[in-house]
C-alpha cells in the first residue's frame, strides 16, 4: 500500500472513530436524561448522588436561585420526606439533544401547590461532564403558581 492510500485509510479510521464516539456520547446523554426524569419525578436522592457531578450547578431561572449539589439534594430530600413525590407527576413531551453533552427536556409538571391543582409547563436543560450531570437549569411558568 502506498503512502497516500495509508494516509487516506488513517483519515477514514479517525473520522469513523469520531462518529462512533459521538453516537455513544449522545446515547449516554439520552440515557442519563431519561434517568434524570425518573429520578426527579420520584425525588430519588440516592440516584441524585450517582447522577450529579461533584461540582453540579443547579439553577432555577424562574425562582431564581443557584445551588450546588449538596443544597439541591438536601432540598429534594426534604420535599420527599414531606410527601411531595406522591402529589405530583412529570409528563415529558420531548427530549432534544443540543449536542452530545447537552439535552433539553420539555414537559408539564402536574401536582398540587398550596392546596390547588397545577399544570405547569417546564423546560430543563442538563449539561453533561465526565458522564454525569454537571449543570441543570430549570425554566417554568411561574404564573401557574399564582
Amino acid at each position: 500500500m502506498n503512502c497516500k492510500k495509508k494516509f487516506s485509510l488513517l483519515i477514514f479510521l479517525l473520522i469513523l472513530n469520531g462518529i462512533i464516539y459521538a453516537q455513544e456520547s449522545q446515547q449516554l446523554t439520552v440515557k442519563i436524561a431519561e434517568s434524570f426524569i425518573t429520578m426527579i419525578s420520584d425525588l430519588d436522592t440516592d440516584r441524585m448522588q450517582e447522577l450529579f457531578h461533584e461540582n453540579l450547578v443547579y439553577e432555577d431561572k424562574t425562582a431564581p436561585f443557584i445551588w450546588d449539589k449538596e443544597k439541591a439534594i438536601t432540598f429534594f430530600k426534604g420535599r420527599k420526606e414531606a410527601g411531595i413525590a406522591e402529589k405530583r407527576e412529570l409528563v415529558v413531551n420531548d427530549i432534544y439533544l443540543i449536542n452530545s453533552n447537552i439535552a433539553d427536556i420539555h414537559g408539564t409538571w402536574l401536582g398540587e401547590h398550596n392546596g390547588k391543582s397545577r399544570s405547569v409547563k417546564f423546560s430543563t436543560t442538563i449539561i453533561m461532564h465526565e458522564g454525569k450531570i454537571a449543570r441543570w437549569t430549570d425554566h417554568y411558568d411561574m404564573a401557574a403558581f399564582k
